[in-house]
């Protein structure tokens, strides 16, 4: 069989800098961790920039398939790194004192929340997605037609499932999501709308998942990843960032607890989107479904329900309270302007 058309971006020309910015105050964003995570650390630059006033610099190997506005490309560099503060805790009081360093290289994503708070809210309208995913997305939910869709992140390679028989948030630092757990839940909305369709997007090895084809109406993004930096086990076959804006169009997500991507997807981009989760301990032999809203809240209170229970609220089985009765919908996805 033959997998999905690769989307293969132009190269583009690297510029060398004008003398005159050499003096310049920026933040600097390199690719230190995953794609959510370094959305969230954008957050911190955001409001390090409304503070004290640094340009943005953003170095990720993803921004042939996304731009954000309002920041440019480019790493430090050798002059860069020069008398450069690099951040990884920002405390409140490290946060004010910041507006004294010039050049920053930013390696957290945790900051004082107020701050975060106020420009959170700004992050969705930044991102524009290059014009073939979004329109890989678009038509992948048109061939849909009136069907409603539920979105499914599966997430492997760094986690872990220890145990197959349960779920434990709390026996590891990053629990994987069984996979009975995902059918379960697949089994629960069908048994209430039969016609669900479900966009499967997942790390690891896709392989695992091919029994569902034969159960459930699955659907992934037809756009293959160009990435290696992740590494076979937890890579994604699909493009991650088409991944991305295609959950964060779903109006349900059953949800990686602890993920920023799953966070990103349901909370942050898009619509609302009814997410739904394990509850912090559940068995095969007795699975049950929770159900987490800190839609427009920071990651750490997505953490906070994931590893604590912090509002995680349980659902019944047959699922009252969830509509599952909506299609996805693309329309608020910008398109990435020529030449970013």
């Amino acid at each position: 069989t033959t997998g999905p058309p690769l989307y293969r971006p132009q190269a583009r020309p690297v510029r060398a800098p004008h003398p005159a910015m050499m003096l310049a105050r920026r933040i600097y964003l390199q690719n230190f961790i995953g794609l959510c995570n370094r959305l969230e650390a954008l957050a911190l630059a955001c409001a390090l920039r409304a503070a004290h006033g640094h340009e943005i610099r953003l170095d990720w190997p993803e921004l042939d398939a996304f731009s954000v506005a309002d920041t440019r490309r480019g790493g430090p560099g050798l002059w860069g790194r020069v008398g450069a503060v690099r951040i990884r805790q920002c405390s409140p009081e490290v946060f004010h004192q910041l507006k004294l360093h010039r050049k920053i290289i930013l390696r957290g994503l945790f900051g004082p929340e107020a701050e975060l708070q106020a420009v959170y809210p700004t992050l969705p309208g930044k991102l524009r997605l290059a014009p073939p995913l979004r329109a890989a997305i678009q038509a992948t939910f048109a061939e849909l037609g009136p069907h409603p869709v539920v979105g499914v992140h599966v997430r492997r390679g760094d986690f872990i499932e220890r145990d197959p028989e349960s779920y434990d948030a709390v026996a590891h630092r990053h629990p994987a999501v069984p996979l009975w757990w995902y059918e379960h839940a697949m089994e629960r909305i069908v048994a209430q709308v039969p016609e669900t369709r479900f966009l499967l997007c997942c790390t690891g090895d896709p392989g695992l998942l091919a029994h569902w084809r034969k159960r459930f109406h699955i659907v992934e993004v037809p756009a293959a990843s160009p990435y290696t930096y992740k590494g076979a086990g937890h890579a994604s076959a699909r493009h991650p960032v088409a991944e991305l804006f295609a959950l964060a169009s779903c109006p349900v997500l059953l949800a990686t607890p602890i993920s920023s991507f799953s966070h990103w997807a349901a909370n942050v981009l898009g619509g609302p989107t009814i997410c739904l989760t394990p509850p912090l301990q559940t068995r095969r032999a007795d699975p049950a479904l929770g159900r987490v809203d800190v839609r427009g809240k920071l990651l750490p209170h997505w953490l906070a329900a994931g590893r604590q229970g912090i509002g995680l609220q349980p659902v019944n089985a047959t699922l009252d309270g969830v509509n599952l009765s909506r299609r996805a919908n693309a329309d608020w996805i910008q398109p990435m302007e020529p030449g970013r």
